[in-house]
């Protein structure tokens, strides 16, 4: 009996062993960079008064909080805390908390380590590479640290099917005792077909 090895999957970055870095776009970061999730909120909330029924905005939010948001704001930042404004499927509105986290963001990118990756990066636009020495930089292994816990880059596929031009975010990821952060941090831009596209 014949066995059938398993045909090769070639859908992500690190399927194909040699790769073409077309550009790499940093992308900017929010002012406020969101954190772990906290609560979500309802923006109104139903309050019996006398033998009536009467809708007010939810008093559990901070004041300043719902009158930023009245004044169009779609993120609000409270004593540590970032207030995000979100519609469901059936239009209702809610606000979630996140932890602020833009501060902590900002010092893990400047570890030197990250700091090397993303420079690396882009000295080796304009080049091919084999994509295990892209993914062996040391940004993309977990780095446990003491102060912010595990860090490491994370490359996620966006391409669609057939395109000459694939791409891949590359995003930052910390979690520390549960709580998990994530920013966007760049766009990737590659080729399987060699240099001339």
């Amino acid at each position: 009996m014949e066995t059938q090895i398993p045909e090769r999957r070639l859908e992500k970055l690190g399927d194909f062993n040699l790769i073409y870095l077309v550009n790499f776009e940093k992308l900017r970061l929010d002012e406020m960079v969101l954190g772990s999730f906290q609560k979500k909120f309802d923006s109104k909330v139903v309050v019996k008064v006398l033998f009536s029924k009467k809708i007010i905005d939810n008093p559990e939010l901070p004041e300043n909080v719902v009158e930023s948001f009245k004044l169009g704001e779609e993120k609000v930042l409270h004593e540590g805390v970032i207030y995000k404004k979100s519609t469901d499927s059936d239009g209702n509105v809610y606000y979630d908390a996140y932890t602020d986290a833009t501060h902590l963001v900002n010092e893990v990118l400047d570890l030197p380590v990250l700091k090397y990756t993303l420079k690396t990066i882009s000295d080796l636009i304009g080049k091919s590479v084999m994509t295990k020495d892209l993914l062996s930089l040391p940004g993309f292994r977990t780095i446990d640290n003491e102060k912010y816990g595990n860090i490491t880059l994370k490359l996620t596929e966006l391409s669609e099917k057939g395109n000459k031009i694939r791409t891949s975010k590359i995003s930052l990821e910390i979690e520390k005792e549960g709580l998990q952060t994530s920013a966007d941090l760049g766009i990737l831009n590659y080729s399987i077909y060699g240099r001339r596209l």
